[in-house]
Protein backbone atom coordinates (compact mmCIF):
# COMPACT_ATOMS: atom_id res chain seq x y z
CA UNK A 1 0.00 0.00 0.00
CA UNK A 2 1.75 3.48 -0.98
CA UNK A 3 1.79 5.54 2.25
CA UNK A 4 0.76 8.14 0.63
CA UNK A 5 -3.05 6.70 -0.28
CA UNK A 6 -2.87 6.18 3.98
CA UNK A 7 -1.71 9.73 4.23
CA UNK A 8 -4.30 11.03 2.27
CA UNK A 9 -7.39 9.13 3.75
CA UNK A 10 -6.18 10.30 6.77
CA UNK A 11 -5.64 14.14 6.03
CA UNK A 12 -9.26 13.87 4.15
CA UNK A 13 -10.36 13.08 7.90
CA UNK A 14 -8.69 15.65 9.72
CA UNK A 15 -10.50 18.12 7.03
CA UNK A 16 -13.77 16.58 7.54
CA UNK A 17 -13.14 16.65 10.97
CA UNK A 18 -12.04 20.53 10.88
CA UNK A 19 -15.65 21.78 9.81
CA UNK A 20 -17.52 19.62 11.46
CA UNK A 21 -18.42 16.55 9.14
CA UNK A 22 -17.59 14.28 11.92
CA UNK A 23 -19.61 11.43 10.50
CA UNK A 24 -17.02 11.96 6.99
CA UNK A 25 -14.53 11.92 9.48
CA UNK A 26 -15.09 8.93 11.29
CA UNK A 27 -15.15 7.49 7.83
CA UNK A 28 -12.04 8.31 6.23
CA UNK A 29 -10.52 7.54 9.44
CA UNK A 30 -11.72 4.03 9.26
CA UNK A 31 -10.73 3.78 5.99
CA UNK A 32 -6.85 4.79 7.34
CA UNK A 33 -7.10 1.99 9.96
CA UNK A 34 -8.36 -0.33 6.98
CA UNK A 35 -5.11 0.49 5.24
CA UNK A 36 -2.77 1.03 8.02
CA UNK A 37 -4.16 -1.11 11.46
CA UNK A 38 -1.35 0.38 13.50
CA UNK A 39 -1.82 4.01 12.87
CA UNK A 40 -2.28 5.37 16.22
CA UNK A 41 -3.20 9.04 15.02
CA UNK A 42 -6.63 7.38 13.25
CA UNK A 43 -7.88 5.84 16.43
CA UNK A 44 -7.58 8.77 18.28
CA UNK A 45 -8.51 11.04 16.06
CA UNK A 46 -11.92 8.59 15.04
CA UNK A 47 -12.25 9.04 18.99
CA UNK A 48 -12.55 12.67 19.08
CA UNK A 49 -14.72 12.98 16.02
CA UNK A 50 -17.55 10.09 17.65
CA UNK A 51 -17.38 12.63 20.77
CA UNK A 52 -18.09 15.10 18.98
CA UNK A 53 -21.26 13.34 17.59
CA UNK A 54 -21.97 12.27 21.57
CA UNK A 55 -20.87 8.97 20.68
CA UNK A 56 -19.22 8.20 24.49
CA UNK A 57 -18.97 4.70 24.18
CA UNK A 58 -17.31 4.62 20.59
CA UNK A 59 -15.05 7.33 21.34
CA UNK A 60 -13.60 5.53 24.44
CA UNK A 61 -13.61 2.38 22.17
CA UNK A 62 -11.19 3.57 19.40
CA UNK A 63 -9.08 5.17 21.85
CA UNK A 64 -8.48 2.35 24.08
CA UNK A 65 -7.66 0.59 21.07
CA UNK A 66 -5.13 3.14 20.07
CA UNK A 67 -3.79 2.57 23.60
CA UNK A 68 -3.49 -0.91 22.68
CA UNK A 69 -1.11 0.32 20.05
CA UNK A 70 0.77 2.95 22.33
CA UNK A 71 -0.32 2.43 26.16
CA UNK A 72 2.12 5.33 27.08
CA UNK A 73 0.63 7.70 24.39
CA UNK A 74 -0.12 11.12 26.79
CA UNK A 75 -3.02 12.81 24.37
CA UNK A 76 -4.72 9.71 24.01
CA UNK A 77 -4.88 9.14 27.52
CA UNK A 78 -5.67 12.47 28.50
CA UNK A 79 -8.68 11.96 25.44
CA UNK A 80 -9.52 8.76 27.03
CA UNK A 81 -10.07 10.29 30.50
CA UNK A 82 -12.08 13.57 28.84
CA UNK A 83 -14.58 10.38 27.26
CA UNK A 84 -14.74 9.11 30.59
CA UNK A 85 -15.58 12.20 32.43
CA UNK A 86 -18.26 12.98 30.05
CA UNK A 87 -19.46 9.69 30.27
CA UNK A 88 -19.72 10.03 33.70
CA UNK A 89 -16.89 8.19 34.82
CA UNK A 90 -15.29 10.29 36.86
CA UNK A 91 -12.97 8.12 39.58
CA UNK A 92 -11.49 6.11 36.24
CA UNK A 93 -11.01 9.31 34.72
CA UNK A 94 -9.40 10.77 38.01
CA UNK A 95 -7.19 7.31 37.84
CA UNK A 96 -5.92 7.73 34.14
CA UNK A 97 -4.98 11.65 34.70
CA UNK A 98 -3.05 11.34 37.56
CA UNK A 99 -1.18 8.84 36.40
CA UNK A 100 -0.26 11.05 33.23
CA UNK A 101 0.85 13.58 35.88
CA UNK A 102 3.13 11.38 37.28
CA UNK A 103 5.43 11.59 34.51
CA UNK A 104 4.52 14.74 32.92
CA UNK A 105 3.86 17.14 36.04
CA UNK A 106 2.96 20.38 34.28
CA UNK A 107 0.71 18.73 31.07
CA UNK A 108 -1.32 21.25 30.80
CA UNK A 109 -4.51 19.69 29.63
CA UNK A 110 -4.10 16.71 31.83
CA UNK A 111 -4.51 19.50 34.91
CA UNK A 112 -7.05 21.28 33.82
CA UNK A 113 -9.21 18.20 32.84
CA UNK A 114 -8.23 16.99 36.52
CA UNK A 115 -8.81 20.37 37.68
CA UNK A 116 -13.15 19.87 36.15
CA UNK A 117 -13.31 16.29 37.88
CA UNK A 118 -12.33 17.60 41.26
CA UNK A 119 -14.91 20.69 40.47
CA UNK A 120 -17.56 18.22 40.01
CA UNK A 121 -16.67 16.11 43.27
CA UNK A 122 -16.64 19.26 45.47
CA UNK A 123 -13.31 18.93 45.83
CA UNK A 124 -12.27 22.57 45.03
CA UNK A 125 -9.13 23.37 46.47
CA UNK A 126 -7.84 19.99 44.49
CA UNK A 127 -9.73 21.70 41.17
CA UNK A 128 -7.97 25.71 41.97
CA UNK A 129 -4.59 23.76 42.47
CA UNK A 130 -4.71 21.61 39.06
CA UNK A 131 -6.76 25.09 37.07
CA UNK A 132 -3.87 27.45 38.58
CA UNK A 133 -1.06 25.01 36.69
CA UNK A 134 -3.14 24.64 33.61
CA UNK A 135 -3.53 28.26 33.89
CA UNK A 136 -0.15 29.33 34.38
CA UNK A 137 1.04 26.75 31.24
CA UNK A 138 -1.30 28.40 28.91
CA UNK A 139 -2.51 31.79 29.97
CA UNK A 140 -4.09 32.60 26.39
CA UNK A 141 -6.81 29.90 27.29
CA UNK A 142 -9.94 32.12 28.50
CA UNK A 143 -11.99 29.19 29.17
CA UNK A 144 -9.07 27.52 31.79
CA UNK A 145 -8.64 31.00 33.12
CA UNK A 146 -12.58 31.07 33.20
CA UNK A 147 -12.65 28.05 35.22
CA UNK A 148 -10.45 28.88 37.64
CA UNK A 149 -11.84 32.13 38.22
CA UNK A 150 -15.27 29.96 38.82
CA UNK A 151 -13.71 27.44 41.67
CA UNK A 152 -12.11 30.50 43.44
CA UNK A 153 -15.86 32.15 44.00
CA UNK A 154 -17.12 28.79 44.92
CA UNK A 155 -14.87 28.46 47.56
Amino acid sequence: INPKFIEAAYGAGVSCSAVGEYQRAIDWFNKTIELAPKYQDAYISRGISYARLNMLQEAIDSTLEALKLNPENIKAQINLAAFLEKNGNLEHAEQILIKVLSTCPEEARANHNLGVIYEKLGRLSKAIEHYTIASKSNPLNKRWNIDLENAIRKK
